[in-house]
């Protein structure tokens, strides 16, 4: 630990964590490095400027360089600020779940313009979150969208701790969650079905990046042989648990939609279609009964 450490500053501890960062070769260095310092000592960005002068405290030096060090061995940022925004909410993140991603906010747009075509009349519109991991889809659903009620799906006892808590902190009180291996305690039908399952295939993932394949949970990563494990097994059974008029939602690898799409058909979903990301890429697909 530095020896300078109880008269440091916190410009000069920024410095400090930047380098590191960088030596160890964090390609966003500057930006984890600030957000670190700022998200860990709960201050803002306009409190770091007027503050950035000021001798810091040992212990908030030492938790800063220790969440340095962690970042260092490219732990994601987001399991170590325990944190992560979702569709404008604060979300709660750990090793136990995957880190909500931007992608993922357009299965929640794409939802809700079903919602609004198909659903518009009815005063509840029940959702099930086929592996809801940390519940980002489902809770977001609900809280922008009144008349959703639903249920929240994942085979991890570890990850359902996680959606509960984030609903509880929310405040969202029309979603329950429930440890089930995809259907096997799912009772009742439902208006919709959303999934971001897992759809990497397994000898991809050591290829992927050191924060995803080291630190984010296989199970949750894993679409087995061909990365459509999930995605076949989901939609076979689907119709048994939508109501008439029912509507699957999927979030789908980008070189996914053309199998993806001839599963949802062959099961007898109709006006099958795929929905594009921000970057252009193939990322959801849709289907109604």
């Amino acid at each position: 630990m530095n020896s300078r450490n109880r008269m440091i500053t916190y410009e000069q501890a920024l410095t400090e964590g930047r380098k590191v960062l960088q030596s160890a070769g964090i390609e966003e260095f500057a930006v984890d490095g600030f957000l670190l310092l700022t998200e860990l000592l709960g201050i803002s960005r306009t409190q770091y400027y007027m503050k950035q002068k000021d001798r810091m405290q040992k212990e908030a030096y030492e938790s800063y360089m220790s969440a340095v060090a962690r970042r260092s061995r490219h732990e994601p940022l987001q399991y170590i600020t325990g944190k992560v925004c979702f569709m404008g909410y604060d979300f709660f993140v750990n090793r136990n779940v995957l880190i909500p991603r931007m992608d993922t906010e357009i299965l929640v747009i794409e939802a809700e313009k079903v919602i609004r075509n198909y659903f518009a009349k009815k005063e509840y519109i029940k959702v099930l979150d086929m592996c809801t991991g940390s519940g980002c889809i489902l809770t977001a659903l609900a809280l922008r969208n009144a008349s959703v009620n639903g249920v929240g799906v994942d085979i991890s006892e570890d990850a359902l701790l996680v959606a509960e808590r984030n609903a509880q902190a929310l405040h969202c009180s029309s979603v329950m969650f429930l440890q089930s291996n995809l259907f096997e305690h799912v009772n009742g039908t439902f208006d919709m079905i959303v999934s971001n399952p897992p759809y990497i295939k397994t000898q991809v993932i050591k290829e992927l990046m050191e924060e995803v394949k080291s630190f984010e949970p296989y199970i949750a990563l894993n679409g087995q042989e061909d990365g459509l494990h999930f995605y076949r097994e989901i939609t076979k059974n689907a119709a048994r648990y939508l109501n008439a008029g029912g509507v699957l939602c999927y979030e789908i690898g980008c070189e996914q939609a053309k199998e993806v799409l001839l599963l949802m058909e062959e099961n007898g979903f109709q006006n099958c279609r795929v929905v594009k990301d921000l970057a252009g890429l193939d990322r959801v697909c849709i289907g109604n009964l």
